[in-house]
């Protein structure tokens, strides 16, 4: 059943985990295309290594680059492919092995009461659905 489909080594939660894994290049690239960003900003706007007291290049185009790539940074961060990863990570995490176990007890804890309403209704009206109970009574 679901249950049973719920278990971390089930096809279908193998299956998920495949999809998943399809996706990993959506978090690589972001993480490379944010990180290089990072670094370019940084060398534009002068965040020099420590070894080097004193920056002497100054020019406009670095300010203005360097700002415009401090933008695009922020934007690339706030996308829809900043959003996708981070959505990706969160159902890594969410189809770990010990989350995996306590979904399916979840499920198991909210499908008893139910179960338990399902044999009642059985038990209950049972006779109407028994073909042999209803010949004899029809026989009557």
């Amino acid at each position: 059943g679901l249950e049973q489909s719920l278990a971390y080594d089930s096809p279908m939660m193998a299956n998920i985990r495949q999809q998943l894994d399809a996706t990993a290049e959506v978090s690589d690239s972001m993480y490379l295309a944010s990180e290089t960003l990072a670094l370019l900003k940084d060398v534009l706007i002068t965040n020099l290594p420590a070894d080097v007291a004193v920056n002497l290049h100054e020019c406009p185009f670095c300010t203005i680059t360097g700002d415009l790539v401090d933008e695009i940074s922020k934007v690339l961060g706030a996308g829809a492919g900043s959003a996708l990863s981070q959505a990706r990570i969160e159902i890594d995490k969410q189809l770990s092995e010990e989350n995996s176990k306590s979904l399916q007890d979840t499920f198991k804890s909210a499908a008893d009461p139910i179960v338990a309403v399902k044999v009642l209704i059985r038990d209950t009206f049972g006779f109407f659905t028994d073909k042999d109970k209803f010949l004899q009574v029809r026989g009557h």
